[in-house]
């Protein structure tokens, strides 16, 4: 499960090439599926129309609901880079001190740091489970040197695998990964950037690809290039 997990990131890599994919746009997305299962937890089911609705049809000043307060921290903290004073407007109620100890976690892979932090956050707040999920993900991020959280671990995550501890939670964070490295939703937005702005570009690569012949991704991406156009 550990390799599966590690290929899963290692595709999803290659899938999100800066200047390639509108990755803005593309965080802003798993923002707002993480919403809709953040709130899932508080026992609110609401739609992703919903939800955007609830904060951009929101005057300035105005509450925007309990869902829409949820999708507003979600979408915030994609928004900036991983950093500990960012981390802290978007996190309502954790600390400073909490939010740099969670960044610096260390040892074993990414997702086990990830999963340290989710264990560690749940251990002292329960019902934290917006926060727990948004400093989680920035851990993995930031462990696969990304500069700002990009959604994954609180895709796929249930009430049931929140509950879990040790091997057992690791085992759900990994599978986490591994669902949402594969979810079709994704690569839509990313297959319709690249036919919108990066067709050429694929289409320009050689037969031994972009990168040499040590580089198979280019000929496999002109094929599922192909297949959506």
């Amino acid at each position: 499960m550990a390799f599966r997990s590690g290929a899963a990131l290692a595709h999803l890599a290659l899938e999100t090439v800066p200047g390639v994919v509108p990755l803005a746009l593309f965080r802003d997305r798993l923002a707002l599926v993480t919403a809709g299962v953040c709130a899932g937890f508080a026992g609110r089911h609401e739609a992703a129309a919903g939800l955007r609705d609830a904060v951009h049809l929101t005057r300035l000043g105005d509450n925007p609901g309990p869902s829409g307060a949820i999708f507003g921290q979600c979408s915030r903290a994609v928004t900036r880079p991983i950093t500990v004073a960012h981390l802290g407007k978007a996190l309502d109620g954790v600390a400073a001190e909490r939010i740099a100890l969670c960044l610096n976690a260390a040892g074993g892979t990414p997702v086990d740091r990830a999963a340290q932090v989710l264990k560690s956050m749940l251990a002292d707040s329960p019902r934290a489970e917006t926060a727990a999920l948004i400093l989680a993900d920035a851990v993995l991020s930031k462990a696969l040197s990304r500069d700002h959280v990009l959604p994954l671990i609180s895709l796929a995550l249930t009430p049931r695998n929140m509950r879990l501890w040790a091997d057992d939670l690791r085992l759900a964070c990994q599978q986490a990964v591994m669902a949402g490295g594969v979810w079709r939703f994704r690569w839509q937005p990313i297959w319709r950037a690249r036919r919108c702005g990066s067709v050429r570009w694929f289409r320009s690569c050689g037969p031994e690809g972009r990168f040499g012949r040590s580089s198979c991704s280019c000929r496999a991406m002109r094929w599922r290039l192909r297949r959506w156009t």
